[in-house]
């Protein structure tokens, strides 16, 4: 796990493998390193400026249209001029096809990936000749729905903080190599069975270029309730996703889950709400070496808890369970905030599990948000989550920020009336719903200064078990 020699001898191969990339095929270009962690976390799911001669993103972690959460991918194009470019599938089999692209101005499109190339697994790479565009993916199948970003650049590392194995529960790695180099990937575990793991088995698996592999982890992490996934690129980068299939309907759930691509020392839920029955779980996974010091603060509009200081062991992760934290009681939105007070980098999500109801998934898993943002793009909702939603926006500054949203459609961006230049004390969330959008709208959510977006969808067993994907914009 902690090992500095690989980890420099990672660095080394990485400069000389993006050099390599650029050189070979500069359709798909590695950004330079950023400068800062929040440009590290947003770059990776980032939407291109509206000025920009092109972009791209990378989708993966769906099964094929006969697998158990076959993939759809949503393109939002919240510019004021259409876009269009190429898709191109590909599956675990190792079968590709290129298919064009269209998304209107301020419109969207849908596409199929798992209907466009036979094969267990799909992952797909979406080139554009423009900017403004976001692409989010979501599965669904017989235990549920879900759905998490695409992302706009690969990279030598992702961090999962949680998923399951335990019973029938199914946790499944894909590893999307979308550029012209092939990579060389480890993959470790944390358990809470047989703690620490690094199976040969995942030790430099071959990844060529332009290809996914999947690897299911219960495969090595058997009957385990928490399994914590670190993917490091020895050679070239990827894009890792985790697709969590756990229980059975309508005690069941689907998860996917685009991966963190560096721990971080502050974390921030924007909002959760208790379920009557069922609990929330936050689940801190510290890969370092050292041990973790780790404030958590609750705030409800009336309360804020002391910080509650929790040691995170290194190499391992920690469990907290907002049943057991003070004045958090159900049916009460409450926001959470993770702060690393010794400096070292942690990942964090959250869990949200509901008694069973005539709704499905009642049970799902997402991250928490590690930068912000002045400015955000937040899809609208598609498949099983159409209908009123609940948006949570946080003011994560230390001043007043002031905050309009805007639904784009057929004329422009028109703000929201009721959440048009409102202004946000420092530390409070500005919640609206469930509200019905307009009909089919993306929303752009502009700020003052930096704030983190949640999106609560509708038709689920709680809320917060499937979260919209919010993506900063450039």
């Amino acid at each position: 796990m902690t090992d500095v020699f690989r980890r420099t001898l990672l660095v080394a191969s990485v400069v000389v493998v993006v050099a390599g990339v650029a050189l070979i095929d500069r359709t798909v270009a590695v950004s330079p390193p950023p400068t800062s962690q929040a440009q590290l976390d947003s770059g990776v799911t980032q939407v291109a400026a509206a000025g920009v001669e092109s972009s791209a993103w990378y989708c993966t972690g769906g099964s094929g249209a006969s697998g158990g959460a076959p993939a759809k991918v949503l393109l939002s194009n919240v510019g004021a001029s259409a876009v269009s470019g190429t898709l191109t599938a590909f599956s675990s089999s190792g079968v590709s096809g290129k298919f064009p692209v269209y998304v209107p101005a301020h419109a969207s499109s849908t596409l199929v990936p798992a209907g466009l190339v036979p094969g267990a697994w799909v992952a797909a790479t979406i080139e554009l000749d423009g900017g403004s565009v976001g692409a989010t993916e979501e599965v669904s199948g017989p235990q549920g729905w879900s759905e998490a970003p695409c992302a706009s650049s690969t990279s030598s590392s992702w961090y999962f903080s949680h998923g399951s194995t335990l019973g029938n529960d199914d946790l499944e790695l894909s590893l999307f190599n979308p550029t012209a180099t092939s990579s060389s990937v480890d993959v470790d575990l944390v358990t809470t069975v047989s703690g620490a793991l690094q199976p040969p088995a995942y030790q430099e698996i071959q990844v060529p270029a332009r290809s996914v592999v999947n690897e299911s982890l219960a495969d090595h992490a058997q009957q385990d309730p928490a399994t914590a996934t670190e993917v490091f690129a020895l050679s070239g980068s990827v894009v890792a996703t985790e697709l969590e299939m756990t229980g059975q309907a309508p005690a069941s759930g689907l998860s996917l889950m685009l991966g963190t691509p560096s721990p971080a020392a502050s974390w921030s839920v924007p909002i959760s709400t208790l379920p009557a029955q069922g609990r929330i779980a936050f689940h801190v996974f510290n890969p370092s070496g050292e041990l973790a010091n780790v404030d958590v603060v609750v705030k409800t509009s009336e309360q804020t808890s002391s910080p509650l200081i929790v040691p995170v062991k290194p190499d391992s992760a920690t469990t907290i369970f907002a049943n057991s934290i003070p004045f958090v009681s159900p049916g009460v939105p409450f926001t959470a905030s993770f702060q690393s007070r010794n400096g070292v980098g942690v990942v964090v999500d959250r869990q949200v599990v509901a008694a069973p109801e005539s709704q499905v998934p009642q049970r799902g898993t997402v991250p928490a948000v590690s930068s912000s943002s002045d400015q955000w793009l937040v899809p609208h909702l598609i498949g099983p989550g159409t209908g009123p939603g609940k948006l949570a926006i946080q003011n994560v500054s230390g001043r007043p920020i002031r905050v309009t949203v805007y639904a784009s459609g057929s004329s422009g961006l028109v703000e929201v009336a009721n959440l048009s230049a409102r202004t946000l004390e420092p530390g409070t969330v500005l919640v609206d719903g469930p509200t019905p959008p307009p009909p089919s709208a993306d929303l752009v959510v502009e700020a003052s200064g930096p704030v983190n977006v949640e999106l609560d969808t509708n038709k689920v067993g709680a809320a917060g078990v499937v979260v919209a994907p919010a993506l900063p914009m450039g």
